[in-house]
């Protein structure tokens, strides 16, 4: 979750490099500029958040091949099954609805089951097989990391 606030500010300061012979001319943008960058970086996590939960449930399955996310369909699904994509049609509503952040390792477990077993994605703490993208033989994960609390602190959808 660095990431996003680092780009931000990064972005912050080449706009204030580029054009601080303007900001220098216009008191009044600049203090705008200045209160809209702080509390972008204040709020960077928030928004990155909300943003990532909308693309992502659009960007995994297609429209009208979504499905709601219950939670004992999901354990169920055969993940050894490359057909089976119920996991993927569900992420969406998963990620929009159970707002996975901060929920606790027992809690993430307690909604979909014991993480499958794969070799990749060896940074992350749990992983849940997706399905492959329609068209295509690339699989996509769950992937979910924890932080020192046992809590989530980042998860992201992986192809391998």
């Amino acid at each position: 979750m660095l990431l996003p606030k680092f780009l931000l500010i990064l972005i912050v300061l080449l706009i204030l490099v580029i054009g601080s012979r303007y900001f220098l001319r216009n008191k009044f943008i600049l203090a705008v500029f200045l209160i809209a960058a702080v509390l972008g970086i204040l709020f960077s996590d928030t928004i990155y958040q909300a943003f990532n939960g909308k693309i992502m449930s659009y960007v995994q399955s297609p429209q009208g091949n979504r499905m709601p996310f219950i939670s004992e369909r999901w354990k169920n699904a055969d993940s050894n099954n490359p057909a089976d994509n119920t996991r993927q049609r569900m992420s969406g509503d998963l990620i929009n609805k159970y707002k996975l952040l901060g929920k606790t390792r027992t809690e993430i477990i307690n909604l979909l089951g014991e993480s499958d077993s794969t070799n990749a994605f060896r940074d992350w703490d749990l992983k849940y097989y997706l399905g492959s993208e329609s068209g295509t033989a690339h699989p996509q994960w769950l992937v979910i990391k924890f932080n020192e609390n046992d809590s989530v602190d980042d998860f992201n959808i992986a192809r391998n």
